[in-house]
């Protein structure tokens, strides 16, 4: 027993030992150059029955139990050409036995510098040569796991691939390159070099392709666009390519989640944008326009980049998207269920259906993609912010949405047609708006500043002078030339600057129905409409100072808006005007303007109350500034300030002035009821008469003067009133020359009763001038004479008063020589020195200030001697005895203060002595009363 198995063991360890000596002669064999080139043709004739393809391998280094190598593999195609190469190839074998020799599995497959041509197959159009590898590779693996085989098949497992610096062709040599070869991708031409990837989970068993993809990355050569890493889980067959769990970047760019290419044959890439169907789901993709110029040269130029996630499916020129979301430049955000468009990459012959959520777009972000004309006006609108739906091209689409921006809200349903620019753009539909500052968006708020609106337009352009249409339109506010309106409705046409139709407005200012047109165009000016006025607030309207309210039915027709070219005629009919409480009643009043062929114009007012006419060769925008200029340079005169008045004509500009006259005429046939509104204690007899004359040339010379039956002015009265004024001066110089009358023949004054003769004249030369009045009462010796001097004086006026006096009772009271008045602070403040009145021993006086300067010394009056009876004759009243009085008197303009004493010696009244009065009298300012407190007395007895 023993024995035997002695004889089993030595058996044993000589088979064991024999297996080792044929292993190691086995492994020693394959490391020999001439067995691995036998091993090499072996594994070639092996691996083209199984691919059906033919292969060729240059040399093979098996290492036992690990890796086989493969170098200068080559597989042709059936029609000999080469159908991919690898530089070497190097498996990592986990499953292969030679006693059964049908399993092979490999771990990971390295494929180092691989090489693929994709090309048609000669004479099959609808088969690349990636058919043929797809279909090689489909072979070695073995049939389909649904297939019944009456023998075992070739196990061959194939768990990763690894490509390191691979190269892939695509040549169509039947089409040109495209113009863009070089700066984007040739379909029909493309080279990608330096392609890396790791690849897992193959599976070649069905007609469907599907493996993991991990960090592809590649070049296309020639136009330079880096592939910087795709992962995904990647199906390919015949009709379809699809990556699920999708990382991509190209460029800047990055899309990730899902991404489908669907075709009739893999060559359809070639014709992408018509060929190509996709099926994207997009998350948060960030796409830069120069990453994308590499397949759509066509955007090259932009520049740009945007954010962008949706569900999106259908070609190029047909894309639809759902749950859109996209942030673009600054501040701009659109969100959309809905979005498609046709014919893309051209953008501008795109049709495109968007249904927006909320959203907003910032005007700054359109800047580029606008025409200038229309970036204009986008830009003041600011951030926009949106919602609702645009059907159709860009050039061509419905706006169903609403739109909150900087200058307020607006609300669309409008067809927009932009044709060639925006400023042509043809428009039809409903537009509403809120507190929209349409001033600001037209770039004028001169005229108007925000609107609020409801109504249907249709028309053309929308700046003057191209727009023009037809709108229907209710304005519940309108700011307008400094009012806001209120209840406005227009119906009507308009281009360019004007209107034609009808407007009715129901505001609390203005009440008013109105036909016709006007037009604004400076080339054909004109207003031609016909209104009636149920009320306009002029004040209120901003159109007057004065509170006038004004009814009337109006015809106007007019030539022209502004001063100088305005011809034509205003017709009032039916007319009052309401002033304070006061009302006037116009059964007519016209107004007109015509111009000569020669030149000369006549510009009239009639009415029932007074006619009047301008008339001469004259601008009336001249007249207006000649005067406003004459009139600036009199107040330099008048505030007398030697540096401010030199530097003013030394920038005045020295040129030659127009020569023009122009003639005024006034009859004032019965002006009193217009006085009753503007001035109702003033009357003026009718038919009084004004006439004037300006003429402008080397040296500005008005003239006015007047006649005037009767005057009255409250209890005032003057008969046979004559004025006449004269002023000239020269352009460039400060020096005026002037000279004014009023006479009157007799007058009616309170307390003097009848006086007559009055005369005022005065005389302005250099910075001066000088005055005389006079006076007579009728019936009596008691006459004055005022004679004297104003001078201008930096920021005062000067007055001294010459030679004058009263004659009162054949008594002659004089002002002293030395007395001066001044005045400054604009005729608030008067310092008074040495004003004396006085004949003999009699002596009235005035000393100190009338200012709203409380430091100011106070004004001193002093009566000294005074005999009452001087006053008789004035006052038609008999008093006797002298009076003597001394008051101060300040704080007029805030705190009035007066104090006074005053004694009375030998009082009479009538004949009737009253005997000594003595008292005071202060001002109380709680009552604004003037509190006398008097003690008379008699022979020395106290009577009151």
């Amino acid at each position: 027993m023993r024995r035997a198995f002695r004889i089993l063991l030595r058996t044993v360890l000589g088979l064991l030992i024999v297996g080792l000596v044929l292993v190691g002669g086995v492994l020693l064999a394959l490391r020999v150059p001439s067995v691995q080139t036998r091993l090499a043709h072996k594994a070639a004739a092996v691996l083209t029955q199984k691919l059906g393809q033919v292969v060729e391998i240059g040399e093979v280094d098996v290492r036992p139990f690990a890796h086989v190598l493969l170098g200068g593999v080559r597989v042709r195609d059936r029609r000999g050409g080469e159908l991919f190469s690898i530089g070497r190839v190097d498996a990592d074998i986990q499953l292969f036995s030679v006693l059964n020799p049908r399993h092979l599995h490999v771990g990971t497959l390295t494929l180092d510098e691989p090489r693929f041509a994709l090309r048609d197959v000669a004479g099959q159009p609808d088969s690349t040569t990636l058919d043929q590898f797809i279909g090689a590779i489909r072979r070695l693996a073995g049939p389909p796991d649904t297939t019944k085989q009456a023998s075992k098949p070739f196990d061959f497992q194939l768990h990763d691939v690894a490509i390191r610096n691979g190269h892939f062709e695509l040549e169509r040599p039947d089409r040109p390159r495209d113009p863009a070869y070089g700066r984007s991708i040739d379909y029909a031409h493309m080279q990608v070099d330096s392609i890396y990837v790791n690849v897992s989970k193959l599976n070649f068993k069905t007609d469907t392709l599907r493996v993991r993809i991990d960090g592809l990355r590649a070049l296309e050569v020639p136009s330079r666009t880096h592939l910087r890493e795709l992962t995904a889980d990647m199906q390919y067959n015949a009709h379809f390519w699809d990556f699920k769990n999708l990382k991509l970047r190209v460029g800047r760019s990055a899309l990730q989640k899902y991404l489908r290419f669907e075709y009739r044959r893999f060559g359809n890439f070639s014709d992408f944008n018509d060929s190509m169907r996709v099926v994207t789901q997009l998350r948060g993709a960030k796409i830069y326009t120069d990453d994308i110029a590499k397949f759509a040269p066509q955007l090259a130029a932009l520049k740009d980049s945007i954010q962008i996630s949706g569900d999106a499916k259908g070609y190029v020129r047909d894309f639809q998207i759902k749950n859109l979301d996209v942030r673009y430049g600054r501040r701009t955000h659109i969100v959309a269920t809905r979005a498609h468009a046709d014919n893309l990459p051209r953008w501008r012959e795109s049709l495109m259906d968007l249904r927006l959520q909320p959203s907003q777009v910032d005007g700054a972000d359109l800047r580029r993609w606008l025409p200038r004309s229309a970036n204009t006006l986008v830009q003041r609108l600011g951030l926009v912010k949106l919602n609702g739906q645009f059907v159709g091209f860009v050039t061509d689409f419905v706006a169903n949405a609403s739109f909150d921006t900087a200058l307020g809200q607006v609300s669309t349903d409008l067809n927009l047609k932009t044709k060639s620019d925006f400023d042509h753009a043809v428009y039809e539909g409903k537009v509403q708006s809120t507190a929209f500052q349409l001033g600001k968006f037209l770039g004028d708020e001169s005229v108007i500043r925000d609107v609020t609106l409801s109504g249907r337009v249709t028309g053309t352009g929308f700046v003057p002078p191209l727009a023009k249409g037809h709108a229907v339109v209710t304005v519940p506010a309108i700011w307008l030339s400094g009012y806001r309106y209120h209840n406005l409705t227009l119906d009507g046409d308009f281009a360019g600057q004007g209107f034609k139709g009808k407007v009715t407005a129901n505001d609390p200012a203005v009440q008013l129905t109105a036909n016709g047109e006007v037009d604004f165009n400076p080339r054909h000016q004109k207003i031609a409409l016909t209104a009636t006025i149920a009320q306009a607030n002029l004040h209120a309207l901003g159109l007057l100072r004065q509170p006038l309210v004004v009814r009337t039915t109006a015809q106007v027709y007019l030539r022209g808006t502004q001063l100088d070219s305005l011809l034509g005629y205003a017709r009032l009919r039916d007319s009052r005007f309401t002033l304070r409480g006061q009302t006037l009643e116009l059964d007519t009043l016209d107004v007109s303007s015509s111009r000569s062929s020669q030149g000369q114009r006549l510009v009239s007012l009639r009415s029932d109350l007074l006619t009047a006419t301008a008339a001469g060769r004259f601008e009336v925008a001249a007249v207006r500034h000649d005067m406003e200029t004459l009139w600036h340079e009199y107040r330099l005169n008048f505030e007398s300030n030697a540096a401010t008045t030199a530097a003013y004509y030394r920038r005045k500009r020295q040129q030659a002035l127009p020569s023009y006259e122009i003639n005024l005429n006034v009859n004032l046939k019965h002006i009193n009821p217009v006085l009753n509104l503007l001035m109702p204690d003033l009357q003026i007899a009718d038919n009084s008469h004004i006439d004037g004359s300006f003429r402008q040339g080397e040296t500005s010379i008005f003239q006015l003067g007047g006649k005037f039956d009767s005057i009255w002015y409250g209890p005032v009265r003057t008969v046979a009133t004559e004025f006449d004024f004269t002023t000239s001066k020269l352009p460039y110089k400060p020096e005026v020359l002037a000279q004014a009358s009023v006479t009157s023949a007799r007058q009616v004054l309170p307390a003097l009763g009848n006086t007559e003769k009055f005369v005022v004249e005065g005389v302005w030369d250099q910075q001066r001038i000088n005055f005389s009045t006079s006076l007579a009462q009728s019936g009596t010796t008691n006459r004055a004479t005022i004679n004297g001097a104003l001078s201008f004086l930096p920021r005062q006026v000067e007055v001294v008063f010459r030679q004058s006096g009263l004659h009162l009772l054949d008594k002659e009271y004089t002002i002293a020589a030395d007395n001066v008045v001044r005045i400054s602070d604009y005729g608030r403040q008067f310092a008074i020195q040495n004003f004396v009145l006085s004949n003999g021993e009699q002596r009235l006086s005035a000393q100190g200030f009338i200012s709203p300067d409380p430091q100011k010394p106070p004004l001193q009056l002093d009566i000294a001697n005074f005999d009452i009876a001087t006053l008789n004759s004035v006052i038609n009243q008999r008093l006797g005895g002298r009076l003597n009085m001394q008051a101060t008197v300040s704080g007029i303009y805030n705190n009035l203060a007066i104090n006074s004493t005053l004694a009375v010696d030998s009082l009479v009244y009538e004949g009737v002595p009253i005997g000594q009065v003595a008292g005071r009298g202060d001002w109380d300012n709680p009552s604004s009363q003037l509190r006398v407190n008097l003690d008379v007395a008699r022979q020395q007895q106290r009577v009151l």
